[in-house]
């Protein structure tokens, strides 16, 4: 799993919409702390904050997760 690329992903939509770090991790009960850590890719977050996030700004997550998720990565299925 590439963090880094999913957390450029979700600043790119952040500042789509205008938002702040601090706006948007207020919005989806975050601190603006870990906001800042999943844009720069140092932290991966659960699946009920990346829904409550693409609910937030208005994506799907196969679009935050694109790029995201390489075909070696063991998890995937056939």
């Amino acid at each position: 799993m590439d963090y880094k690329r999913l957390g450029e992903r979700i600043r790119e939509e952040r500042l789509r919409l205008h938002l702040t770090q601090a706006q948007l991790a207020e919005s989806v009960d975050i601190s603006d702390t870990y906001m800042g850590a999943i844009e720069r890719g140092e932290r991966s977050l659960t699946l009920d904050t990346l829904v409550r996030l693409v609910n937030r700004l208005g994506v799907t997550v196969d679009y935050l997760l694109a790029d995201s998720v390489s075909d070696s990565d063991s998890n995937i299925m056939e």
